[in-house]
């Protein structure tokens, strides 16, 4: 049986009373109501019956007001400074400083549960000034991926942050030149007739095969990896790979054994 609007009219839900009602585009009845404290509030009939809408919003507003106080408390690296009207995920946000300086937002629960006890870049402000193998920390990127580090030598660069903390960066690279390996142009010479890798299946250096069966020819020379492309024949590959060695090995090579005969 269809509701009647004029039923509605007058009927009570919880702080709200119904002044007049009306159904809208989609035929969904739309109350305007007084609150008992005096205000007005337009509401769907079905947010009052379901008793999702109390009051014109005053009771949201005397909660947040009754509210265990936080203001001056220590979570982690965060003081609490003061309580805002806004929510997230049902509780109130509050505004709180973290020991590095920065401010932030956090809602009750996350500083409850210790969900957030620092800001964002905390840990990355903590790097600032410390010294990892040859490099020190001088910033870091917007997105905190990267840090900006001074070597001992004084050259300046970016590292990548986990790079750095893991041990894989330590220098800009002079620690590398200061090996006494053997270089012609600065090119490791014995790098280029290093012994095949134990996990290569191929049995050739530089020559995979792929899932579909074929073979790919590859040679990595200084620091980039050249593709040599796909070959359904591994012999053809294998060529390929050999050739790629005359072109961009040979001539290191035969200039070491120059430099090796005239000494």
């Amino acid at each position: 049986m269809t509701l009647s609007l004029r039923e509605i009219v007058g009927s009570r839900f919880s702080h709200l009373t119904v002044i007049s009602a009306y159904r809208d585009e989609k035929s969904r009845i739309k109350c305007l109501t007084q609150c008992d404290c005096g205000r007005q509030k337009e509401c769907f009939y079905t947010n009052l019956k379901a008793g999702r809408t109390r009051s014109c919003g005053h009771l949201e507003r005397e909660y947040r007001e009754s509210c265990i106080e936080m203001t001056g408390q220590q979570f982690g690296e965060l003081t609490v400074l003061g309580k805002t009207m806004h929510r997230k995920e049902g509780c109130i946000v509050w505004q709180c400083r973290c020991s590095c300086g920065e401010e932030i937002y956090v809602s009750r629960r996350q500083l409850i549960r210790g969900y957030v006890t620092a800001c964002p870049h905390h840990k990355l402000k903590q790097l600032i000034g410390q010294r990892f193998n040859e490099l020190i920390v001088l910033k870091f990127s917007e997105n905190g991926e990267e840090v900006f580090c001074r070597c001992s030598c004084g050259k300046q660069l970016w590292v990548g942050k986990g790079n750095l903390l893991r041990g894989h960066t330590k220098s800009c690279g002079h620690l590398a030149l200061a090996d006494n390996l053997p270089r012609v142009d600065g090119v490791v010479t014995c790098a280029l007739r290093r012994k095949m890798p134990k996990n290569n299946t191929s049995g050739v250096t530089g020559i995979s095969q792929t899932r579909d069966g074929r073979w790919a020819a590859y040679l990595t020379f200084k620091g980039t990896r050249h593709s040599l492309g796909l070959f359904d024949d591994k012999e053809e590959a294998v060529r390929q790979r050999k050739n790629a060695e005359r072109k961009y090995f040979e001539p290191y090579l035969q200039k070491e054994q120059s430099q090796k005969d005239a000494s």
